[in-house]
């Protein structure tokens, strides 16, 4: 998990971020109930500082909403915090195969995931600005869920 710096009431503070959802950033703070709801922080991040909104909390973390429309919210993905995981999944291409050669369901592994993106590693080099499907790998969940 990354930490991550802001200020709040006039104070710099730290948390790791849990979870990043489209604009929602979980982040995981030492005493959540010293935030209120619907106040804003100073986020810093790439350099820069950011006012962000706090719309819930939980027992371990807060929950900021992140802008990412606004002009002065940085545009580089790769600046974004990144959580690492390990997922294996296909990539093909979107329109058609006939347009640029790759094997039919390459497979990749997924290495990272950010509020606008992912990054992955592939055995074969991908055409820049080109259109693919992704297709996640997930085990058969039916066989683990108890039955009532």
């Amino acid at each position: 998990m990354e930490i991550v710096q802001f200020e709040y009431r006039g104070r710099v503070e730290s948390g790791r971020i849990e979870t990043a959802e489209g604009e929602l950033l979980n982040v995981e703070v030492k005493n959540p109930d010293s935030y209120m709801v619907g106040d804003f922080i100073g986020f810093f991040y790439g350099g820069s500082k950011f006012s962000v909104k706090i719309i819930k909390k939980g027992p371990q973390h807060i929950c900021l909403f992140i802008p990412l429309f606004e002009t002065n919210f940085p545009n580089n993905r790769r600046k974004w915090p990144r959580v690492c995981v390990d997922l294996s999944a296909f990539i093909n291409d979107y329109l058609s195969e006939k347009i640029y050669e790759i094997p039919p369901d390459l497979r990749i592994r997924v290495i990272d995931l950010s509020i606008q993106g992912f990054g992955f590693i592939s055995p074969e080099p991908l055409q820049v600005n080109h259109s693919y499907y992704l297709l996640f790998e997930v085990p058969d969940l039916a066989s683990e869920l108890p039955t009532t």
